[in-house]
């Protein structure tokens, strides 16, 4: 007896029916590939397999790519260099947003806390009225400063033979309610003269007196913004002024110095120039 392996496709494509092509009885379906078959005796309706030897090839599943281990050093390796590449990145974006010109010059404006010490001095000093003239010289001043527009410069005037109320205003922080608590208008006019003379540049200073009417010239030695500038100049006049505007005379000789140091602020906002 012949049988004949047939495969189903229908259903199952791995599916195959053992049939015996003379009566066209079915017999045991087989699972798999390639079929080998020895013997089969057919009784009845049933077959009966004595020996069969049947090979099923099953298809192999697909292999799993085996994943590569990352030497720890190599994650570290690459950690920093996303680590820098992502500051890199901060650095361009910070760096382009102070370009604000074609020529990519920078500009760099005062936070709040750099310039704060300025506002405080200007609401100090304008809390007493000390007249026009006191007025005028606080406009050159903070003019001058704006236009620098640098307060945070460290750069600090001498202090020899500076007032004794000066010291006193910085030791207590700058505090825009400090009053001296002895007020002399003598020794303060005494003192701030004194200490005018030896900030002066040598081109101003001739047989050891300052030249008050000479104003041309290098004025880069009292070109200093900042919160140890010329304010310090500021605060001495202010002081003075305290105790010199009830007295006639001493209240003079504070104009006088007042409208020198007004001339002299004028000349800081300029360009230095050579003495003439």
């Amino acid at each position: 007896m012949k049988l004949t392996l047939i495969y189903s496709t229908s259903v199952d494509p791995t599916t195959a029916v053992l049939v015996d092509t003379a009566t066209s009885t079915t017999g045991v379906q087989l699972s798999g590939g390639s079929q080998d078959i020895a013997d089969t005796t057919m009784v009845g309706p049933t077959i009966v397999e004595p020996s069969l030897s049947a090979n099923i090839t099953s298809p192999e599943p697909p292999r799993r790519m085996r994943k590569e281990r990352v030497p720890p050093s190599a994650k570290v390796r690459n950690e920093s260099a996303e680590k820098l590449t992502s500051r890199q990145r901060n650095r361009n974006r910070t760096g382009l947003a102070n370009l604000t010109t074609p020529n990519c010059s920078r500009s760099i404006a005062p936070t709040s806390s750099t310039r704060g010490w300025f506002e405080k001095a200007k609401d100090q000093f304008r809390s007493e009225d000390l007249g026009d003239v006191w007025s005028r010289l606080l406009e050159q001043w903070e003019a001058f400063q704006e236009e620098e527009n640098t307060f945070d410069d460290s750069r600090v005037l001498s202090a020899k033979r500076r007032p004794e109320s000066i010291a006193m205003w910085i030791g207590r922080a700058r505090l825009p309610t400090f009053r001296p608590t002895n007020p002399n208008a003598k020794a303060d006019e005494e003192h701030f003269k004194a200490w005018w003379k030896g900030l002066q540049p040598a081109w101003r200073v001739v047989d050891g007196k300052v030249v008050s009417k000479s104003m041309s010239g290098d004025w880069s030695s009292l070109r200093l913004p900042g919160i140890n500038g010329v304010q310090s100049i500021v605060a001495g006049l202010f002081f003075w002024g305290l105790s010199a505007s009830p007295k006639v005379r001493t209240r003079k000789a504070w104009t006088v110095a007042v409208e020198e140091c007004t001339e002299v602020f004028e000349q800081l906002r300029l360009p230095a120039r050579t003495p003439t």
